[in-house]
């Protein structure tokens, strides 16, 4: 029994049933076979979690995918693997770690075969700095074509992004994560667990769903059906939780887990990036095409002057609260910062049984950000912006992509929550296999390797 359907859920249910497993999928998020599109024709509200929650403090809507498919079916469909170093926190950020916090109990050579099967599923190769695909420029959007050529005379080697996107069906619309895609081109887990409830006898799919509770010595839940008042008990020989960092947490603080782990709900993480907004004379067609192509990894570990880890920078859509006038003057790039695990960011359940959530970053993650906009600006600047616009992670207040840590696996149950095989330390019937189980937030985006994790574990299950 699998509770949540985004990268992790998916992945594993996708990889039980394969084997022949009997799976049963519980995802809190609509029917997906209503999308109920809003006033501009794209099912957007549907798709986005509506409930609120105690954000430090303030009742915030928190921008996370919600019905099948999870934040897969909004994102930015960016697969990047982590660097090998990633899984050695200790080297770059030493210093700011105790001697065991973020420790990762599995290595980055364990994890490269599954990294392959994901990118092998959706058709994409890894990223590879200097490399713009078979196509070469050619391939790329003009402002994309010029971008390379600008960045090569001034050193820089960008490469073109892996994106998990059909390029024979996608019709490159202009604000691509946010929507379910029109075409099914943007590969989510979404359209395969669809496609799965509807064609194998050994998948079972329920939606509005919302799972009250785990025991914690048995595989069963409790279930809230929606439109029903009475509680459903739902028993399997095994529990897999991936409902995201926020949720997984919460659900399992109110089932009482807390007591026996101490380190759930803490070290809740989420990137402290920076993104530049660039203004330039020339077309960039922001406003009309999806422009999201590309990346660079130069600064993955600082820079001459400023030796810090930071992370992944990469181009982005152009926001939509622009017009399309003054968004086909745009191109936007974001910094990927890793931010630290700290204990007092957490998730807590109020005495209401409210979801709460605390998050501050360290001035350390703040450093860093602040020098991604320089890096930014000077990268927008070099690029021909007449002018730059940076920003950086102080400013978000809604938006938890990339969310990590409440859950971490480790060696210790000193210092983490979960064992190698993602289950609770001196458990068995329970897995937790959304991004909650990182223990370190790495200076990439997560969702390769929730995915990978996810496929490993199932794996081990599989045999076993």
């Amino acid at each position: 029994m699998i509770i949540g359907s985004g990268a992790g859920g998916g992945f594993a249910a996708l990889n039980l049933a394969a084997s022949g497993q009997k799976v049963l999928l519980v995802e809190r998020g609509p029917d997906p076979y209503d999308p109920r599109p809003d006033s501009s024709g794209r099912p957007f509200k549907h798709v986005i979690d509506q409930e609120r929650y105690l954000h430090n403090g303030s009742p915030r809507k928190l921008f996370m995918g919600h019905g099948v498919g999870g934040s897969t079916s909004i994102y930015g469909a960016v697969l990047l693997r982590p660097r090998r170093e990633d899984f050695e926190p200790g080297r770059h950020l030493g210093r700011w770690l105790e001697s065991e916090d973020g420790e990762w109990p599995v290595t980055y050579d364990e994890m490269l075969p599954y990294f392959e099967r994901v990118e092998d599923h959706f058709g994409m190769a890894p990223f590879n700095p200097g490399d713009v695909g078979s196509g070469g420029l050619e391939s790329l959007a003009p402002v994309n074509r010029r971008l390379v050529q600008r960045w090569r005379d001034q050193g820089y080697n960008p490469g073109i992004l892996p994106l998990a996107i059909n390029r024979s069906t996608c019709i490159r619309c202009a604000d691509c994560p946010g929507y379910v895609c029109p075409t099914e081109a943007r590969g989510s887990t979404r359209q395969a667990i669809i496609q799965q409830s509807r064609t194998m006898d050994n998948f079972s799919l329920w939606t509005g769903c919302e799972v009250q509770s785990i025991d914690r010595h048995r595989p069963v839940i409790t279930v809230k059906k929606a439109g029903q008042k009475d509680l459903v008990e739902v028993r399997a020989d095994r529990v897999i939780l991936s409902a995201g960092a926020i949720n997984s947490a919460a659900l399992l603080l109110r089932s009482g887990f807390g007591d026996d782990y101490p380190m759930l709900g803490r070290c809740f993480m989420y990137h402290a990036g920076a993104v530049v907004f660039g203004l330039f004379r020339q077309r960039t067609n922001g406003g009309h095409s999806f422009i999201k192509q590309l990346g660079l990894e130069e600064f993955y570990f600082g820079t001459r002057d400023f030796p810090h880890k930071l992370g992944i920078v990469q181009s982005l859509p152009t926001p939509r609260a622009a017009t399309t006038a003054i968004r086909n003057h745009l191109y936007l790039m974001m910094a990927t910062v890793e931010d630290l695990p700290r204990p007092e960011n957490r998730v807590e359940i109020g005495r209401d049984g409210r979801k709460k959530v605390f998050h501050q970053f360290h001035s350390y993650d703040m450093e860093r950000s602040f020098h991604c906009k320089k890096i930014l600006t000077r990268l927008m600047r070099d690029a021909g912006a007449i002018r730059a616009f940076a920003a950086s992670a102080r400013m978000n207040k809604t938006h938890v992509g990339h969310q990590v840590g409440t859950a971490r696996f480790g060696t210790s149950p000193r210092t983490s929550v979960l064992d190698r095989w993602c289950r609770p330390h001196g458990m068995e019937h329970l897995h937790v296999l959304d991004g909650s189980f990182l223990p370190t937030s790495m200076g990439a985006s997560p969702a390769l390797t929730i995915m990978a994790n996810a496929l490993r574990v199932t794996d081990h299950i599989i045999q076993n």
